[in-house]
């Protein structure tokens, strides 16, 4: 799943970059970018990229949040001591309680 989510991560950083650039690309560069995103798309089970789109488009482009000392980055809730190891782990995707965003550590 860590790989799943690294690659969530990406595609958030590319998703925003995208939206919030105003600068004009080719169309050489659009089919890059394009291409990229149905690569990392294509890393991802389609759940967890169905439940990334509605929370990106929900969360106003911050579908992921990463945790600091036990803290959601999204909403800044302090999580359950006990569901860290989870999130640590990677093994399955882990929601905020209060938020529902995506949560994950490097």
């Amino acid at each position: 799943m860590k790989n799943q989510i690294d690659m969530l991560i990406e595609l958030q950083e590319m998703d925003s970059t995208e939206n919030s650039s105003n600068a004009k690309k080719s169309n050489n560069g659009k089919n890059t970018d394009q291409k990229l995103r149905d690569k990392l798309k294509s890393a991802v089970t389609p759940h967890v990229f169905t439940l990334y789109e509605k929370l990106y488009r929900a969360r106003e482009g911050q579908a992921l949040a990463k945790i600091e000392d036990g803290v959601c980055g999204g909403c800044h809730v302090v999580l359950p001591t006990k569901e860290l190891p989870f999130v640590a782990e990677a093994k399955n995707i882990v929601q905020c309680w209060n938020c529902q965003r995506i949560l994950y550590t490097l």
